[in-house]
């Protein structure tokens, strides 16, 4: 699953974290990604 390399990203900075999780899982992108 994509999961595990998706955790880990939420522990980059937000700009890398959402540049990261968009080119992994660009519907995750939206629902985590988004967070002001």
């Amino acid at each position: 699953m994509e999961m595990n390399n998706f955790e880990s990203y939420k522990i980059i900075e937000d700009d890398l974290f959402i540049s990261l999780v968009c080119l992994q899982n660009p519907e995750k992108y939206f629902v985590i990604g988004y967070k002001d």
